[in-house]
């Protein structure tokens, strides 16, 4: 992998190590539509979730209205007043359900797949901190260092790792293009959940 660091360190001496000082693991990020896609996956579950639980309480509703009127009239069944007030609120909580479900589930999906720019993070991990260098076009746009005592919350998926810096941002680390051993030394590194 281009050492992207070497070639900045004298216009950014801030961020950077300490001479000799080298990374314990390297990885690198393309940061585009499918890895979005990675990363909505567990929100499409769930709004597919609550499409099909709205879509199951209107067909209850359906069915027990069906059934419930036809037995009342016919003198079966005795129904006691609310009862269809009851029904009426099951429908329009299987409604907003569904309607939730499916507009979210098709609007995170077109958005996940219109990301248009695609930037590639270069990662090195240190002992105390991150240095990532953000590319797009060939050409360097973001460069941080990220202590891990900043970091408000780590999570651990199957194949990912956020790292957040805020409550709505993270940074990717795609335990896909880790070897084994790297993903040992970068959970001795940050604490992984």
């Amino acid at each position: 992998m281009e050492d992207l660091f070497a070639s900045e360190k004298d216009v950014f001496v801030a961020p950077f190590p300490k001479e000799g000082e080298e990374p314990l693991v390297r990885t690198q990020t393309t940061v585009d539509s499918a890895l979005s896609l990675r990363i909505g996956k567990g929100l499409r579950k769930g709004l597919l979730f609550l499409t099909i639980t709205g879509i199951l309480l209107l067909l209850g509703y359906i069915v027990t209205d069906v059934v419930i009127r036809t037995l009342a009239e016919e003198g079966q069944l005795y129904v006691r007043n609310g009862f269809f007030d009851l029904l009426s609120f099951l429908r329009w909580i299987g409604a907003i359900f569904l309607v939730i479900g499916l507009v979210g589930y098709f609007t995170s999906r077109a958005s996940a797949k219109r990301t248009a720019v695609v930037l590639f993070d270069h990662m090195a991990f240190y002992r105390t901190y991150l240095l990532i260098a953000t590319v797009r076009a060939g050409e360097t746009v973001i460069l941080e260092k990220v202590y891990y005592a900043n970091l408000l919350r780590v999570k651990e998926t199957k194949d990912l790792i956020l790292l957040y810096n805020t409550s709505a941002t993270a940074y990717v680390v795609d335990k896909l293009k880790l070897k084994p051993e790297e993903l040992s030394v970068l959970r001795g590194l940050i604490p992984l959940k």
